[in-house]
């Protein structure tokens, strides 16, 4: 209870300083942006399903020089535990990120903590990636090819069940408006995996689709969304197909 009460008072604050209009956006300033969603279960890039249902919220700092900061956290809603399995994560990403022309850049790092966040058993895990997508319109669609690199490895004294590994997204994003505020987007992606938690490398279909609800200029609410992960290649370990439902909103404070 204690739980779903904060999450109420975050959410309320954030619409108050949303609508209120507290804050106006230039080029030149610094950009924050929040976000938080409700997922019917916890599946990654790889397709390795760590956990049922979540609330994840995270947090976008973004300089005038492309430099940016963006703390995040899942929570599993299976206990009022926040360090106690695998729903239960912080993530810090530090980075730069640079739009060229109609082409994205963004490169980084992310340092994972895993529980137990206290204790002697440190579950770390460091990311290291870069990500460049290139967007066009066709008629009243805009669609991004992208391609994203992610290198993942244990630090010092990590007791973390991974190993160095490397995963690889080959993506299409795909946008396209219906009414004035109300958008369709969908994203699918061929993934590679070379095994970093289970041990055996794959090949897998992921995909993303929803819609996008902007009541104003600085509130985008994505609902109902669904994310499928397909395994292409069999392995040994559990990963098998996966249908993720879920709903969020991301607001833009300035």
């Amino acid at each position: 209870m204690r739980r779903i009460t904060a999450l109420v008072i975050a959410a309320v604050l954030v619409l108050v300083v949303t609508f209120t209009g507290v804050a106006r956006a230039d080029e030149n300033d610094f950009k924050v942006t929040l976000s938080a969603s409700v997922l019917s279960a916890y599946v990654l890039g790889d397709g390795v399903r760590l956990h049922g249902p979540v609330y994840q919220h995270g947090m976008d700092i973004l300089s005038p020089w492309g430099v940016y900061l963006a703390p995040w956290q899942s929570v599993g809603l299976n206990d009022s535990n926040l360090d106690s399995d695998d729903g239960d994560e912080i993530d810090w990403t530090a980075g730069w990120r640079k739009k060229i022309g109609n082409t994205d850049v963004d490169v980084g790092g992310t340092y994972l903590l895993i529980p137990p966040f206290r204790g002697p058993a440190k579950k770390h895990i460091v990311r290291v990636f870069g990500e460049v997508s290139h967007t066009f319109s066709v008629g009243v669609h805009t669609i991004a090819p992208s391609l994203r690199l992610e290198y993942s490895m244990r630090p010092p004294g990590s007791t973390a069940r991974t190993q160095a590994s490397v995963l690889v997204l080959n993506g299409v994003s795909h946008f396209v408006p219906l009414t004035n505020t109300v958008a369709m987007f969908d994203k699918v992606s061929l993934n590679y995996d070379s095994g970093a938690l289970t041990g055996h490398h794959m090949f897998l279909f992921q995909s993303l689709h929803g819609l996008r609800w902007n009541p104003t200029k600085r509130v985008t609410i994505e609902a109902p969304n669904i994310k499928l992960s397909i395994p292409i290649t069999h392995t040994p370990d559990n990963r098998k197909f996966e249908a993720v439902f879920g709903a969020g909103i991301v607001v833009s404070l300035f």
